[in-house]
């Protein structure tokens, strides 16, 4: 069993593994990057890229969103806004199924589905290792 946070990101609720997440931010102004690119902001005692996932996905961002810190196994980290964070969700591997297909962009960030029987929709798991080439357009790693 694995642990997930359940984020909203316009129509999308996706699923981002708790052994990722280094901090959660309260609500915060959206970012005003055009098309979802990435930008960098102020972090502790540097900067981080950051990227409205809302945007990136192709849905207007919410006026005010939370901010999520992530890392991999590097230790790279970035932030990416969501519109929500809606609870910890709790499931095993078997709950989980393949995507048949996906656009270039989704296949990157997603990498399976698992049915929400509460509410009847889809929750999609963003991929591990998070895709950070691709999100964070700057060109360079978090």
């Amino acid at each position: 069993m694995s642990q997930y946070l359940c984020l909203r990101c316009g129509i999308y609720r996706l699923l981002l593994d708790i052994r990722h997440v280094v901090e959660i931010g309260g609500s915060v102004v959206a970012i005003e990057a055009e098309a979802g690119r990435s930008m960098r902001r102020r972090w502790r005692e540097g900067s981080l890229p950051a990227l409205n996932l809302t945007a990136f996905l192709g849905h207007p961002p919410a006026a005010s969103s939370q901010q999520i810190v992530i890392c991999d196994e590097q230790g790279r980290q970035g932030i990416i806004d969501v519109d929500a964070v809606d609870d910890l969700r709790t499931l095993e591997s078997s709950q989980f199924a393949s995507i048949a297909a996906l656009s270039a962009t989704l296949q990157e960030l997603i990498d399976a589905v698992a049915a929400d029987t509460d509410s009847a929709t889809c929750l999609l798991r963003l991929r591990h290792p998070f895709a950070w080439t691709s999100i964070f357009t700057d060109g360079e790693a978090p």
